[in-house]
Formats: C-alpha cells, structure tokens, sequence
C-alpha cells in the first residue's frame, strides 16, 4: 500500500523519465522513439501534474492536438508509444489513464514499395567497382534507417565512433542521434585523418543505389 500511495505522487514527467528508463526501453532506438513521442505528450498534458490526475480524455484530446492530422501511419507510432506507457506504468503500480477507445489505431493504406532482402543489399556492397565513399554512405542509411539528407548533413564533429552514433538534425529541428552496427572501419577509412569538416560522403545514392542492384537481378 505504501508504495502504491508513493506512486500516486509522481507526477507525469517523472513516470516518463522512468519508463524510458526501464527495461522496455534499453534499445536506444526504440528509446529514442518513444521519449520523441511521450516528451511532447508530457508537455502538453503538464509535466509536474500527478499522472494520477490525468484523465482518458485529455491524453486523447493531447494525442488528437498532437498528431490528429498526421498520416495514419505517424499517428499510430505515437499513439502506440503512449499506449506502451501507459501498460508499463499500470504494471508498475502507477496510477495512470486507461487510453480511451476514441483514440484507436487508424488504417493504414498498403505499402506496395519493394523491400530489399540483406543479401541483394550485401552483394552490392562488397562490389569492387563501387567507391568506398559510396558504399559506406549506403550502408549508413541501410543500418540508421536515418534520412539521406540528415546523413548527407553530418560533420565529423557529430560522429561518435566508438558508441556507433551519430548526431543528426531532423526533420522538424530537433537533435537525435542515430545508430550503426558494422559500418565503422569503413567510415573511418573515409574520413583518414580529418577532424572536422563535413564527411563528404557522396550525392549519388537512391538511384544509382537501385540501377545497380537491377543490373545484378536483385530486383
């Protein structure tokens, strides 16, 4: 009962901090998603209110505001990263808002882009005729999932080569990092001995990217 009455206290801010800091949340990527998400619902339901206090229907109302106009697909990310919040705080003993039926998940329409299997992508990149540059840029935006124009944009001062992050600026401003698996030896053969400046990958991408893996029947 004591530690029930204690959780009644925290307030919404704190119950976010700490669901990003669960278990649910060790991988960075997906942390990364969800505090884009629950940070802005924080602000705007109040981030020093008792998240006992917080009503269905506001959480609605702050997802509706947020991301009431965004496409299908934008507002069930985000709706989902509060609805896995709101699961873990009701694990966890928080008093908390059940996520009304008004704010269910919305169709999403087909996406009929085909997706390149890892072999066809692996084939292409062992390559001998392709420049170095070229295939450590594509193989960045395979392993970030990151948007060419934010990878294109990197500096050698937002790489962090021993955490595999890179510091990047979205779409709408904000700061994020995004992450890569094996790409490291070949980023730092591209950037030899430079400190600063900016990486200077390459501009031929998507489609020269797709051109050649047709030629190989890749796709």
């Amino acid at each position: 009962m004591a530690l029930r009455a204690d959780r009644d206290h925290v307030s919404v801010r704190v119950a976010v901090d700490r669901f990003l800091a669960s278990k649910r949340c060790e991988n960075p990527n997906t942390r990364r998603a969800y505090a884009g998400a629950l940070d802005r619902v924080a602000d705007h339901l109040g981030p020093d209110r008792r998240i006992a206090d917080v009503a269905g229907e506001e959480l609605t109302v702050a997802l509706e505001r947020l991301w009431g106009t965004t496409k299908p697909a934008t507002w069930n990310r985000n709706r989902a990263a509060a609805a896995s919040w709101l699961a873990w705080c009701a694990r966890n003993a928080y008093t908390a808002p059940m996520l009304p039926v008004a704010a269910e998940r919305r169709p999403e329409h087909g996406d009929e882009t085909k997706v390149l299997i890892r072999p066809a992508i692996e084939r292409l990149l062992i390559r001998r005729d392709i420049p170095l540059r070229e295939k450590t840029l594509w193989r960045m935006l395979y392993e970030t999932a990151a948007r060419t124009s934010e990878i294109l944009a990197l500096n050698i001062e937002d790489l962090d080569l021993d955490g595999r992050r890179a510091r990047v600026r979205s779409k709408g401003g904000a700061i994020e990092w995004v992450y890569w698996g094996s790409v490291r030896r070949a980023l730092s053969s591209c950037l030899g001995q430079g400190r600063h400046g900016t990486i200077r990958l390459g501009l031929r991408v998507a489609s020269d990217c797709v051109s050649r893996l047709a030629s190989d029947g890749c796709i």
